[in-house]
């Protein structure tokens, strides 16, 4: 290979990486995430409003991504500790650097409002606020943060809802996407415990211990799935909906069994993990409900 063919390589290779370490600082699947459950809402409401709902959803999406860049930043320190992996530590991309994609992502979401009606346009920069103050002042609470997230949260959907004109179909889903959040949350507060004390985080396990944490979250879960079997047992969704749920209940309730016996860390990796994945499955299960009901 000549000079200026390695020369090339070397430029692909170092955007690649660069691209890759942007996509990790914003937690690209997860920002997808939520993209698709803002436009879940929006179909739940009715889904005849493309333009706006595609917006919402866009403006979510980056929302989100403004987000995890910001926590990321201001967590740089403690994530040395706690997070060693993430993108600042491990060197992939800078503290400045994040920021700037943070930067750049809340005015990508503030564009994507333009589509919007101006309430939810005001709307979405007052989330942009809370998230900030989330980031750098709510997440140490700890409680009243795991709050705040599982909140915003659920409120993706309602979200999607309101670009399409109505709310009602989607407040079930949020309280689904809530009660799958809020356990998530605490079972990384449990994780990221030796960051938290260096921040002086106040955590749930921080300050009542592992154990009551992880009992909690056993708790909120053993409550979604409850909650989960209502819309069936009133008619008010369809079988389809069931038939996912009923297995998503199934690993809920092993995933609760574990926790509450005080599992290892690798364990409440593992359910954590189980949670994300299970809220992009509960999103398939309420677009199958939609079949059953009406406008």
């Amino acid at each position: 290979m000549d000079s200026t063919g390695a020369v090339t390589v070397s430029k692909v290779t170092s955007f690649t990486s660069k691209l890759f370490s942007i996509l990790r600082v914003v937690r690209i699947l997860n920002s997808l995430a939520v993209f698709a459950a803002t436009f879940v809402g929006g179909l739940l409401s009715g889904g005849g409003q493309f333009v706006p709902t595609s917006a919402a959803a866009a403006s979510m999406c980056f929302g989100a991504a403004f987000g995890y860049a910001l926590n990321d930043y201001y967590d740089a320190s403690s994530d040395e500790v706690s997070r060693p992996d993430r993108p600042i530590p491990s060197g992939t991309i800078s503290r400045r650097g994040a920021l700037v994609v943070s930067l750049f992502c809340l005015s990508a979401a503030l564009l994507f409002t333009l589509a919007l009606a101006p309430l939810l346009r005001l709307t979405v920069a007052g989330l942009s606020v809370l998230v900030w103050l989330y980031s750098a002042h709510i997440k140490r609470t700890g409680t009243l943060g795991n709050l705040l997230v599982s909140l915003l949260a659920a409120f993706t959907l309602v979200f999607g809802g309101l670009s399409a004109g109505g709310v009602k179909h989607t407040l079930f889903p949020a309280l689904l996407a809530f009660l799958v959040h809020l356990p998530r949350e605490i079972l990384k507060d449990v994780q990221d415990q030796e960051g938290d004390n260096l921040r002086g985080a106040r955590g749930l396990a921080t300050m009542l211990g592992e154990r009551f944490a992880l009992r909690l979250a056993s708790v909120i879960i053993l409550a979604l799935v409850a909650v989960s079997f209502v819309p069936y047992a009133t008619g008010y969704y369809n079988e389809y909906y069931m038939g996912v749920v009923l297995l998503l209940d199934a690993l809920f309730l092993w995933v609760a069994l574990v926790l509450w016996r005080h599992v290892s860390g690798r364990s409440v990796t593992s359910a954590i993990r189980f949670l994300k994945l299970a809220m992009l499955v509960g999103l398939v299960a309420v677009g199958l409900a939609r079949l059953n009901v009406g406008g």
